[in-house]
């Protein structure tokens, strides 16, 4: 696993790997989708799901904390339903 901004990306996809996964924004993933393809390299892609976390005005804010970090957490972030941001009650 390696992260990086685009010039890390840029070198990678000139490599002769096995395999790429990528995680990000379907921008993104058509550039490395682009590259690899010139070393016909397979590709897996998660492309920019967006998955807000709601808490309500009576939820217990500790709580929602608590649930939205154990949803956050696996995998470094890099799972579907992982939340990107939160939407609560102004309160």
């Amino acid at each position: 696993m390696v992260e990086g901004k685009a010039e890390v990306a840029k070198k990678l996809v000139t490599m002769k790997f096995n395999k790429i996964v990528f995680t990000g924004s379907t921008e993104k993933g058509k550039l490395v989708a682009s590259a690899a393809g010139k070393n016909l390299v397979p590709c897996i892609f998660e492309l920019g799901g967006k998955s807000p976390a709601i808490v309500d005005v009576g939820a217990d804010p500790v709580g929602a904390a608590n649930k939205i970090l154990f949803g956050k957490m696996p995998n470094f972030g890099q799972v579907c339903i992982s939340p990107d941001y939160i939407l609560c009650h102004e309160s």
